[in-house]
């Protein structure tokens, strides 16, 4: 979703005339955070695909650490225009996700709205999400509002979500403004 959100962003700044090059001028800060902090939700995902039970005790910990690593990579960039509306985003992602046991609550009336099948969505172990049950803390940040991407893929977001791709939107189209 992040990744179309830059390719979209890319895509309205050229077609209002924006100077692209000036991408390449950006000097963003501590990337080798948020890298890592990628790195580390794509263990958790690839963990949970792969069923290593192993990793269940460590998933409060790697989520908190994976959030804390971006929340700081963000910090370091925080100069850019949309960068305090990515901040609060994933500040909401984590305060939901910590709040939930480092996992993200999904909304299951937003996975049938969507024809997703919630009796299999989560059918082999998830280590980065769950379903939302009635005992869930800060459901309203949670994965709750279902939505077709410009790609055709069936996503639920949540609001730290669109907060993220509000500042990634405002930051590309900032950066590339004529000066």
């Amino acid at each position: 979703m992040f990744f179309a959100a830059v390719i979209i962003s890319i895509l309205w700044a050229k077609l209002r005339g924006g100077d692209l090059g000036r991408l390449g001028q950006v000097d963003l800060k501590g990337t080798w955070l948020v890298f890592l902090a990628f790195g580390i939700q794509g263990l958790l995902s690839w963990g949970g695909s792969l069923g290593w039970a192993g990793v269940v005790p460590w998933i409060p910990i790697l989520a908190f650490l994976s959030y804390a690593l971006i929340l700081a990579g963000l910090y370091l960039n925080r100069s850019y225009p949309g960068v305090w509306a990515m901040i609060a985003g994933a500040a909401g992602n984590f305060l939901v996700i910590m709040a939930n046991g480092g996992r993200m609550p999904v909304s299951a009336a937003a996975m049938k709205v969507l024809g997703v099948d919630t009796s299999q969505a989560f059918r082999s172990p998830n280590f980065t999400h769950q379903i939302m049950t009635p005992e869930t803390t800060l459901f309203w940040l949670a994965d709750i509002i279902p939505v077709i991407s410009p790609f055709s893929q069936k996503v639920i977001i949540s609001l730290g979500d669109i907060l993220i791709v509000y500042g990634i939107f405002r930051m590309i189209q900032a950066v590339t403004r004529e000066q």
